[in-house]
């Protein structure tokens, strides 16, 4: 039996690659890695309320406010300690 040789073909293609065990998991971590922005929102009664958008879900509600200032405030003061353990799902 005769094996015949396939002829080389030089192509700027790199040889598929699967990705290494470190390589998905650093992909994985940074997909999950939430980094929140912080907007103070007001609802049809006036009052204020913080909209913490992850872009990991939905958005999170913090908050009661009478003033979009007490709502800035809270971004300025707390929102560097969200989620604290009271916040997150038990």
């Amino acid at each position: 039996m005769t094996h015949s040789k396939r002829p080389s073909v030089a192509t700027d293609q790199k040889p598929d690659r699967h990705p290494t065990p470190l390589t998905v998991t650093s992909h994985i971590a940074a997909m999950t890695k939430m980094i929140p922005h912080f907007v103070p929102e007001m609802i049809k009664t006036g009052r204020w309320f913080v909209s913490v958008k992850t872009g990991n879900g939905p958005n999170s509600h913090i908050g009661d406010f009478a003033t979009e200032a007490e709502a800035k405030d809270w971004i300025l003061t707390k929102s560097k300690y969200w989620p604290s353990k009271s916040d997150t799902a038990k």
